[in-house]
């Protein structure tokens, strides 16, 4: 009786443990099954703004090319999202009104988007051959630290404070380089990948 608990037991951890390392398997519209790797889905996290992608090519690289060519794409769109909504937040906490908000964030948003910023970088990446299609197909997810961003984000601000009025434009700047210092805090701590 014990042995079996034991033996059921570990058989259940095993399980677990198996089912947390492996990717998912959905069905697509024709019933098929359709493989993508368990990371895939994540686009949440306290230190990086992230994208994925896909890519398929009979060519290993095509696939892995196409793939990063599309998350790079997409990131930069989540870069974008990411720098108006700090932006919001910060002015709106600042006591800036909605339309003074918009002209602003929409300024440096399309500013900031001409800059590169440092540090993107491929967090997890997956090929795999499928025979019967002779193809291969490429996850891929690219990430942006947050710091990054908004180190950026800041330095334009403090460059584009003319285009704010005085005290307000400075406590903005204040909030922003206060949530920067506590980003800065984690990746120093071991929390950045």
């Amino acid at each position: 009786m014990k042995r079996s608990t034991i033996l059921i037991g570990i058989i259940m951890i095993l399980a677990l443990f198996l089912a947390a390392c492996g990717g998912s398997a959905k069905k697509n519209s024709g019933g098929q099954t359709v493989y993508s790797p368990s990371w895939f889905q994540d686009t949440e996290d306290d230190l990086f703004v992230f994208a994925n992608a896909q890519g398929m090519s009979r060519d290993e690289r095509i696939a892995y090319d196409q793939a990063n060519g599309i998350a790079m794409g997409r990131v930069a769109q989540e870069q974008s999202t990411y720098i108006r909504n700090r932006l919001e937040v910060h002015l709106r906490s600042a006591g800036y009104e909605h339309e003074e908000i918009t002209q602003v964030t929409d300024n440096l948003t399309i500013a900031l988007a001409a800059e590169t910023i440092e540090g993107i970088k491929v967090i997890n990446h997956e090929t795999q051959f499928y025979k019967d299609e002779n193809v291969y197909r490429c996850w891929i997810q690219v990430g942006i630290p947050k710091s990054g961003i908004l180190r950026s984000t800041e330095s334009r601000l403090q460059r584009e404070e003319a285009l704010l009025s005085g005290y307000n434009a400075a406590q903005a700047r204040q909030l922003m380089e206060k949530e920067l210092r506590e980003l800065e805090e984690k990746e120093r701590a071991g929390m950045i990948r």
